[in-house]
């Protein structure tokens, strides 16, 4: 489940466009590894569960695309909370 980090990593290191060379590549991503905030990583191992229930879910099927669990674009999610 580390396509979360992966994905924020990347978006903070190509923000200003893409990186042109192995060093800066190495540059920005140390960077952005060293300055990732504490906070950010309890929140992503603190919805760990709710995507391994998911997975389990759907038999390790590749249908399912990592998202935050309240997130509007989670439709079953919001079946579920309407269901409640």
């Amino acid at each position: 489940m580390i396509e979360i980090c992966w994905a924020y990593l990347k978006c903070i290191t190509t923000k200003k466009g893409p990186l042109t060379s192995r060093k800066a590549a190495e540059a920005a991503w140390t960077k952005a590894w060293e300055d990732l905030e504490q906070w950010r990583i309890q929140r992503w191992v603190e919805r760990s569960p709710y995507h391994i229930e998911q997975v389990i879910r759907l038999k390790s099927g590749n249908e399912y695309q990592e998202r935050h669990p309240r997130t509007p674009r989670n439709k079953e999610y919001l079946i579920a909370l309407q269901q409640e």
